[in-house]
């Protein structure tokens, strides 16, 4: 029934789109990226690739996701087009694309949901390039109508994020290189990573990306108690509830900033911080951006598209559940169906001495 409703929405919505090829602008590429925080973060590794062949970079992303924010940290982008995510708004949103030219217009991350190939389609431009796979593609029939209306597929299969990125410039041909792992550019400071642990207890993925808070307490607390150092507990607006539960289970004094900090105030704690504890998460993403010693605590499905990464910093460690531990790993979905209630199995498998260890890793390499 959702797939019916939603090809039938996105029908609606292509009928709004341009009809043929229009000239765009020499030298621009527009980057069309809807996902999440982390997504963004993993997409500029390729951003930075293309600005150093000397191609200016637009960005059309969600509204209220942070990813705006991110894209003025990073300096990267000539413009970024921020765009309300409601259904009411998406005809909107495609009439106002029709006025943004660019040379060049990619999607990222390198997957099929048609709501991207939609906004992409309706950028005025000379190459409106779309992968050529179905990974993210809930839809194959409209995959198949947007396949014709574009300018030209590349062929996507690489697993890894990162890779299916470089995969996807190099048939565009925009770049014929490796990608690595993006980094905010920043100054080093004498008292870089002498700060506070920070904790992120969230997750854009929901609970069933969520370690349990009490097994965070644990292993902050013991992190704190070992090191001197202070702890913070960080999140959004909508994550103050599960801050407050962190804190309260915490043996240590933690201050709470769920919800009190703008991403540019977030980049300066994690610039300093001496080590973050997190999910699999945007935050997670960004702080490995901003150089931060972090541990991920991860589950195992799309297992190895972000993590495990063996390009991580030495300062940084993935923990995930060994593959004895449950028969499913790794289960390779992205949306796991084993979910009831809370955390993922998998999540729940990874235990406190094992993210205790990573930690006290991480501090000794930094």
């Amino acid at each position: 029934m959702k797939n019916w409703a939603g090809g039938a929405v996105y029908g609606l919505l292509m009928r709004g789109l341009p009809a043929g090829r229009a000239a765009g602008e020499q030298g621009t590429v527009a980057i069309v990226c809807l996902a999440s925080l982390g997504d963004l973060v993993e997409a500029c590794s390729a951003v930075r690739a293309l600005v150093r062949r000397g191609l200016r970079v637009k960005l059309v992303c969600r509204q209220g996701a942070g990813m705006e924010q991110f894209a003025a940290l990073t300096g990267l982008f000539e413009e970024v087009i921020a765009l309300p995510h409601g259904f009411l708004a998406r005809p909107g949103n495609i009439r106002r694309l029709k006025s943004v030219h660019a040379g060049t217009v990619l999607v990222m991350p390198a997957e099929r949901h048609i709501l991207s190939d939609l906004y992409a389609l309706a950028i005025t431009a000379n190459r409106r390039i779309l992968p050529d796979t179905m990974q993210g593609c809930s839809l194959p029939k409209l995959k198949r109508r947007t396949d014709a209306l574009a300018d030209e597929l590349v062929p996507v299969d690489a697993r890894r994020e990162r890779e299916r990125n470089a995969q996807y410039l190099r048939g565009a041909g925009l770049y014929d290189g490796p990608l690595a792992p993006f980094s905010l550019d920043r100054a080093e400071r004498e008292d870089r990573h002498s700060g506070p642990i920070m904790v992120f207890p969230g997750a854009g993925g929901g609970p069933a990306k969520q370690w349990p808070v009490e097994r965070f307490a644990a292993v902050a607390g013991a992190l704190s108690r070992e090191t001197g150092r202070e702890v913070l507990v960080c999140g959004t607006e909508g994550e103050r509830a599960l801050g407050e539960v962190l804190c309260a289970k915490l043996s240590v004094p933690a201050d709470d900033l769920c919800g009190r900090t703008d991403l540019r105030r977030l980049a300066e704690l994690l610039f300093g911080c001496g080590l973050v504890l997190a999910n699999d998460s945007g935050s997670a993403h960004m702080a490995m951006a901003c150089g931060a010693p972090t541990v991920i605590v991860c589950g195992c499905w799309e297992y190895g598209r972000f993590f495990p990464d063996p390009d991580l910093p030495e300062n940084c460690r993935a923990v995930t559940a060994q593959k004895d531990a449950l028969a499913c790993i790794p289960c390779g979905v992205s949306r796991p169906d084993c979910v009831k209630q809370g955390a993922a199995p998998c999540v729940l498998a990874v235990g406190e001495d094992e993210v205790l260890r990573a930690a006290r890793t991480c501090i000794k390499n930094v």
